[in-house]
């Protein structure tokens, strides 16, 4: 079903001047074309006002621009209705540190609380054997001394003296109890110390991941919007030049992401367009303008040379980048790769090469067709 607006809807502009809120359209044209693209989109709408296509076509050709920015107008193009968009290609981020980290978060939220018992470690059970062993030589040493001193017979004062003695290496024993314990405390405060620094470090290995992999991310979905648009930009030249919709290569078309329709109404467009630029040169002397501009005859030289060293696609392409950028206009780009250089643009089907056969006036100016054809009879019974 086509879209017919009405004449003095948004699609449609009476003067096209050269500022681009003078251009015309929608607010949200405006806040979303480039200047191009608000250009091409006021020339479409006056080629309908003029009668040169119907509304219909103009209305979706300015709606494929307006869904390279992800809404429509509605049926009269002032209005703004998000499309549905693709569901991002780019995965969610999957952190390669997540079980590490999770695993010292939890080490580090659950650790117990610091304890000590020195009946359970090993250094102070040590320390007490070490210690009871010395008391014990100690006061076996005093008892042995004492009994020679009074010819072996036991006495208060030996027996005071040996209990002295275990008494000290007894105390001896308690005293490394604090200190046993002091270091323990230290122990667990550096276990906890390096459980917060290791997680600290994958912490930050996981931040510095993501970000890299947002930044790839980012560069990758502005890649994929920048050869969107460049494809699209690339078809639009193509078919300004007077190029077929069976010409666009199938990988062009795809990351363009236009439908078939949409290409077919393009087509129908510039051709619409050449057709009248032609009709209104002929005759004018704008030919020779063209012809004689040092525009015109520098992108001829160089193409030209470029079709001699590196074949047609070399050529058209670099036509098309001097379009794309204003350099020379359509017209001119078409008039030097068919007329002068003698190139098809048609994409081989007997339909679209009669629709861009030139006529027997051009065939005459141009010693390119004559040197490849010969004749224009010959030249006419090779391409309709």
């Amino acid at each position: 079903m086509s879209i017919t607006p009405e004449a003095e809807s948004e699609d449609s502009m009476a003067n096209l001047k050269t500022t681009r809120s003078q251009y015309g359209g929608s607010i949200y044209d405006q806040q979303y074309f480039t200047d191009d693209e608000l250009r091409r989109a006021a020339e479409i709408r006056q080629a309908a006002e003029r009668g040169e296509t119907d509304w219909g076509s103009a209305h979706n050709l300015v709606e494929a621009i307006r869904s390279k920015y992800g809404y429509s107008g509605g049926t009269n193009g002032a209005g703004y209705t998000a499309l549905k968009q693709a569901a991002s290609e780019t995965p969610t981020y999957i952190s390669e540190f997540k079980d590490e980290i999770n695993s010292l978060k939890n080490a580090l939220l659950n650790r117990e609380a610091f304890s000590y018992d020195y009946q359970s470690d090993p250094a102070y059970q040590a320390y007490k054997k070490q210690y009871t062993r010395e008391g014990q030589r100690a006061t076996a040493d005093t008892l042995g001394q004492l009994a020679a001193m009074t010819g072996g017979m036991p006495s208060t004062a030996a027996t005071a003296a040996a209990a002295q003695q275990a008494n000290y290496y007894g105390a001896k024993i308690a005293d490394v109890i604090p200190e046993l314990r002091s270091l323990a405390y230290q122990m667990y405060q550096a276990e906890g110390d390096n459980i917060r620094d290791n997680l600290s470090t994958l912490l930050k290995m996981d931040s510095q991941a993501q970000n890299l992999y947002q930044f790839n991310a980012n560069r990758s979905d502005q890649n994929r919007e920048q050869a969107v648009s460049d494809a699209q930009k690339r078809i639009e030249t193509y078919l300004m030049m007077g190029g077929s919709v069976a010409g666009i290569d199938a990988a062009t078309k795809a990351a363009a992401g236009y439908t078939d329709a949409e290409l077919n109404q393009m087509s129908s467009y510039y051709k619409q367009q050449a057709a009248l630029s032609t009709s209104k040169g002929s005759g004018s002397g704008s030919s020779a303008k063209t012809e004689n501009s040092a525009d015109y005859k520098s992108a001829l030289s160089k193409a030209k040379s470029l079709l001699e060293s590196g074949g047609e696609n070399k050529a058209i392409s670099y036509l098309e980048g001097l379009v794309s950028s204003g350099y020379i206009t359509a017209d001119e780009a078409l008039r030097i790769a068919r007329v002068e250089l003698g190139l098809d643009l048609s994409g081989g089907t007997s339909s679209s090469k009669k629709a861009s056969l030139i006529s027997e006036s051009e065939f005459n100016r141009s010693s390119a067709m004559q040197k490849k054809w010969g004749s224009y009879a010959n030249y006419l019974k090779n391409n309709q």
